[in-house]
Order: C-alpha cells, then sequence, then structure tokens
C-alpha cells in the first residue's frame, strides 16, 4: 500500500478485494469487511465520483455517461446483504437501461464452458478446473455463492444487458461462459510468472521486454453494444497462438474476433 499510495493516478483506480487483501499472518479471512474498506476503500473513494456505495462495505457500483454500470463485488465477505444489494443494483439498471459489467476477485461460478482461442488457457493445458485450479483450495473462497450468477440470470430474462464478468485470481487467462446460462460472458486476465509458476500456463515476465507488463484494456461500446479487449505484455501463449485483440457482441452473445 506504500508504493500503491505513491503512484500517481493509483488513488483513481477502483480497488476490488481479493483473498491477499483481506490475509491477516496466514489466515485468508483476518481482516474484516470494515477493516477492508478502511484500508482499500476509504482513503480513495472521494476520487471514483460512485454512484452508489455504503460506509464499510467493499461492493459499490459506477454509472459511466455512455450506460454502463460498473458493478464491484466483495468477495471475502460474503453476506446476504452483498447479495441483496446486487439483485437491487440489477434491477435497477434495467429500469434505467444501463448495461451491466461486473467485476469480483475470483470466479462467479465453478462451472465454465471456455471457448476455443487463445484467450482460454483451457484449451492449451490439460486440467479439469474442478480439481486443478490454483484456488481449488479450501481455506478461501473459490467463486461467488449461490444466488450472484441466478440474479444475473434474472436481470437478463426480464430484458437486462448484461456485458460480461471480469476477474482476476485463477493466475491463468479464461474466456468462457458460464455453464449454467450460456449468456454469461467470463473473463480472467493471466498473471505473468517465472517457474515457480508453471502451473499458471503463461509465458514468464521478463525484465525490461514487453513481457513485463501484463493487462488487458477494456472498451465498451453501448452504442452497437461491443466489447473489446487488448492484451498489453506478452502477446503468446505456449502453444504460439497469438493474443492481442478480442471483440464480442454481448447482445448476440457471440464472439466477434479473437
Amino acid at each position: 500500500m506504500n508504493f500503491w499510495n505513491n503512484v500517481s493516478g493509483a488513488e483513481t483506480f477502483l480497488n476490488c478485494i481479493g483473498n491477499h487483501d483481506s490475509r491477516v499472518s496466514g489466515d485468508w479471512y483476518g481482516l474484516s469487511e470494515s477493516d477492508c474498506y478502511n484500508a482499500y476503500i476509504a482513503p480513495y473513494v472521494s476520487n471514483w465520483n460512485l454512484t452508489s456505495y455504503t460506509e464499510g462495505k467493499c461492493y459499490y457500483y459506477k454509472d459511466y455517461s455512455a450506460g454502463v454500470r460498473l458493478i464491484m463485488l466483495d468477495i471475502m465477505h460474503q453476506t446476504p446483504d452483498q447479495l441483496t444489494w446486487f439483485t437491487n443494483a440489477l434491477v435497477d439498471a434495467k429500469t434505467n437501461n444501463k448495461h451491466v459489467i461486473v467485476g469480483v476477485h475470483s470466479k462467479p461460478h465453478w462451472k465454465l464452458s471456455p471457448f476455443n482461442t487463445a484467450w482460454d488457457d483451457v484449451i492449451s493445458a490439460p486440467y479439469d478446473p474442478e480439481t486443478s485450479d490454483s484456488s481449488a483450495s479450501t481455506y478461501y473462497p473459490q467463486n461467488l455463492a449461490a444466488g450472484y450468477s441466478e440474479a444475473v440470470t434474472d436481470f437478463l430474462d426480464d430484458g437486462g444487458i448484461f456485458i460480461c464478468w471480469l476477474h482476476g485470481h485463477t493466475h491463468y487467462k479464461i474466456c468462457a461462459s458460464l455453464v449454467t446460462d450460456s449468456r454469461q460472458l467470463n473473463i480472467a486476465v493471466a498473471e505473468a510468472g517465472g517457474t515457480d509458476y508453471a502451473w499458471t500456463y503463461v509465458q514468464a515476465r521478463i525484465a525490461g521486454t514487453k513481457s513485463e507488463d501484463n493487462f488487458n484494456v477494456v472498451a465498451i461500446e453501448p452504442d452497437s453494444k461491443i466489447l473489446r479487449i487488448a492484451k498489453v505484455g506478452v502477446q503468446y501463449d505456449r502453444l504460439m497462438r497469438k493474443i492481442d485483440t478480442f471483440s464480442y457482441n454481448y447482445e448476440n452473445h457471440t464472439i466477434l474476433t479473437s
């Protein structure tokens, strides 16, 4: 946090709580909900121009002028209040014609159906996400509790417009739809790592080269209902498939380019 607090512009980034943020002395739940709020939300929230947030809570949403609503969830403190708030935020988004994108630290659901694209490591390395996934350990949440993806299904069934889930945590790339609802796109950025992270199926980050960076730039075009993603950093996977841009029609739930 000392580094974060001394990087120009970092105060404008919207923070999303994950397992390493709440960990204290080996306990993944060491920081309470209010402690996490005080550490990661309270010092910065005045810069975020949020549409809805509750003091002491690490979930919130922000509406953008283009008609997009970004909802951020706290996976480490999954209270009934958060699920109720999330459901209400979706209902309100439908009423106000907001296109919804949801950010959360880990996957919304275990059961994913990967697309055959270099943006998903399921195709490039044999593993069972339910047993080989790095997040399969039982000492912290693997995914959101029941009710969240179901709330999005209800939102879609009611005519709501859902863009995708965005997350990290898994260390490998994900580009998949939920098995339980193919209309829900799930996107995760990979984590570039060294030999200690061989299970992440990505190339090592090499200082002084493009691979030292590893992040996605996400753009949403509400008029045409297109999600665009550009990969920054290492742009080839271990099978030498190029990973540079991805476009998706979130109205018809189809990949346009990959």
